[in-house]
């Protein structure tokens, strides 16, 4: 999808240690609402939902990407899609929590 989408690839990890080494010098650099802000997250592992809830999406993965990227393409580009989001601030994060109660 980001060569689809003229985008640099995403970054491979590194080994665990050097990943976990990694998290806590962010942890350390990166200010609180950008932590917070990273920490909502809406994934799912498309494995485990069938294994455990026997869910199976109505669209491949495959097709999902490309009807994605499709739709970023008729939005104007990335870049366009980024320039219009506003990042998200300690009172959403908070909202959120406080929704999630």
């Amino acid at each position: 999808l980001a060569m689809a989408l003229d985008l640099p690839a995403p970054r491979r990890g590194g080994t665990p240690v050097a990943e976990r080494w990694m998290a806590k010098l962010r942890m350390a650099t990166v200010a609180p609402d950008e932590i917070a802000r990273r920490s909502v997250s809406s994934t799912l592992l498309r494995k485990r939902s069938r294994e455990e809830l026997g869910y199976e999406p109505p669209v491949s993965h495959e097709d999902a990407m490309v009807e994605f990227e499709r739709w970023i393409r008729a939005e104007g580009g990335a870049s366009t899609i980024a320039s219009s989001v506003r990042a998200p601030t300690l009172d959403d994060v908070s909202a959120l929590r406080r929704a999630g109660d």
